[in-house]
């Protein structure tokens, strides 16, 4: 991976040991989190899709108030967003053949209207958001101020995919995950990201539209 990522940190702060423990605690806040919402929240509606949201925003406060110089939203060039959005559309032709997430075309179909809305928007707007920032925007350069940008990555990766680890089919979620720390690595920025994140899942809502006839 090139230089091109800016993580602004001090050298001291960069050495100090406290950006894994800190990294640990975060996971730790969303493992909790999570299992606390799987455990008490409804399993229809979007109830636990706000747990899971609810629980991203907590673990990333954890590193904010830790490292609150890393997340960067510097605006990205116009080569930048446009590849964001061609990548984003393109992953879809190498999961398209691949069996839709079946647990998550069931809770679609299972949604009335309303609750169709809603969970687009958690689909298409504040998944992608809250799981760039976290994934990307943080939890990359953090990790690589101890561990290297090469091992950052990989962990970042490694971690995303897990997060997804229901999907029939996690190949794609290694492609988007490489291609977005390619894409804050280039241009310094986590917002071509979180744009190629939500062509990805806007076009996987209209798939899913589609494959359930609604």
């Amino acid at each position: 991976m090139n230089e091109h990522v800016n993580l602004e940190v001090d050298q001291e702060e960069a050495a100090n040991n406290g950006s894994l423990s800190t990294i640990s605690v975060s996971i730790i806040v969303y493992m909790v989190i999570l299992l606390m919402g799987f455990t008490l929240l409804p399993i229809e509606s979007n109830a636990q899709s706000f747990g899971m949201v609810v629980g991203l925003v907590m673990a990333t406060a954890v590193l904010v108030i830790r490292f609150p110089r890393v997340l960067s939203f510097h605006r990205p060039s116009v080569a930048n967003m446009t590849f964001a959005i061609i990548a984003g559309s393109c992953l879809h032709i190498i999961a398209w053949s691949a069996p839709i997430n079946i647990k998550s075309l069931e809770d679609w179909t299972s949604y009335d209207p309303l609750n169709k809305i809603v969970f687009g928007v958690f689909l298409c707007l504040l998944f992608p958001f809250a799981e760039e920032i976290y994934f990307r925007g943080l939890l990359f350069p953090i990790a690589s101020l101890r561990l290297g940008k090469l091992v950052g990555a990989t962990f970042s990766i490694m971690l995303f995919t897990l997060y997804h680890m229901t999907s029939d089919n996690c190949t794609p979620y290694v492609l988007i995950g490489g291609i977005s720390l390619w894409l804050v690595n280039r241009s310094g920025t986590i917002i071509p990201s979180i744009l190629m994140h939500i062509t990805w899942n806007s076009i996987w809502l209209v798939r899913a539209a589609a494959t359930s006839h609604i």
